[in-house]
């Protein structure tokens, strides 16, 4: 009987982390992981877990957690044919400088209303910052503002 295994997308990996670290990170946390694609470069990679209960609760313990200097970003990972379609109400920005707060990304957003504001990381220079919406919409609406 084969298992559908479920992809988990792990974000904002440092560098310097290997497959045995990524590993170690889900057995420490009690998850046991199947297979490991590790991007690790461009600082993210992805797992496979036995099942959707045990993929839920790892992006619930893990989401968040500081590894290695970093702030993961730990969520089931969408195929990309189903995420084409699918408008997210979530904004990442990069290189955002670390004197800026919720307040200054507001102003440069204009009208539209940030629903929570997160840093995902952040060095001496600068901060990546995650801004949810109230709406897809929201967010589309933003970017395009922002980016003329």
């Amino acid at each position: 009987m084969a298992v559908d295994l479920v992809k988990v997308y792990i974000g904002n990996i440092s560098t310097d982390v290997d497959e045995a670290g990524l590993r170690n990170l889900f057995s420490e946390n009690g998850f046991t992981v199947e297979n490991i694609t590790l991007k690790q470069q461009r600082g993210f990679g992805f797992v496979d877990l036995v099942d959707n209960e045990t993929s839920k609760r790892a992006c619930e313990v893990l989401n968040g957690k500081e590894f290695h200097g970093q702030v993961l970003v730990v969520e089931r990972s969408d195929p990309k044919s189903r995420r084409r379609n699918n408008l997210t109400n979530k904004l990442r920005i990069v290189n955002v400088p670390t004197s800026h707060t919720k307040e200054d990304i507001q102003k440069m957003l204009g009208t539209v209303s940030i629903a929570d504001f997160k840093r995902v990381s952040k060095n001496e220079v600068v901060q990546v910052v995650e801004i949810t919406f109230d709406s897809s919409e929201s967010a589309t609406a933003s970017w395009v503002r922002s980016s003329h």
